[in-house]
C-alpha cells in the first residue's frame, strides 16, 4: 500500500504534494476548526482519480461526512481513532471499501460508486 499524507494547506490551493506516481490512499488530516472536507477531497480526486481519500478530522458533524464522501471520499474517521483502528481503516480503505466512522452507523450515507462499505466500531 502506498500512502501519501498531504498537508490541508497544500490540499486547499492544490495537491502538488502528492507525487505523480501512483498512490493507493491518500490520508486528509483536518483539524478541529478546519472547513468542511470537500473542496480538498475534490481536488485530489480530481488531479488523482486512483487515489483514495480517507479523512481524519474532529468534525462528528454529518453534514461534513457527506459533503466528504459526495466529494470522493472513501473513508471518513473521527479523531481520536487508536493506531490499530486508523492502520485497519487505511488497510480497508486501500482494499476499496468504503470505511466509516461508527459513530455514523445510522446515518444515510450518499452511496459510493460500486465500493463496499464498511463501518468501525
Amino acid at each position: 500500500m502506498v500512502l501519501q499524507e498531504v498537508p490541508l494547506e497544500a490540499a486547499r490551493s492544490d495537491v502538488s504534494d502528492v507525487p505523480e506516481k501512483e498512490v493507493d490512499v491518500v490520508l486528509l488530516e483536518l483539524e478541529g476548526d478546519e472547513r468542511s472536507p470537500g473542496e480538498p477531497t475534490r481536488k485530489i480526486v480530481g488531479q488523482h482519480p486512483s487515489a483514495r481519500v480517507m479523512v481524519l478530522t474532529a468534525s462528528g458533524d454529518r453534514r461534513d461526512l457527506e459533503d466528504a464522501v459526495r466529494a470522493g471520499a472513501r473513508g471518513y474517521v473521527v479523531k481520536p481513532t487508536g493506531p490499530r483502528d486508523l492502520v485497519g481503516a487505511l488497510r480497508l480503505v486501500a482494499a476499496g471499501h468504503m470505511v466509516i466512522d461508527g459513530r455514523f452507523a445510522d446515518a444515510r450515507v450518499p452511496k459510493p460508486t460500486r465500493r463496499r462499505r464498511t463501518h468501525l466500531k
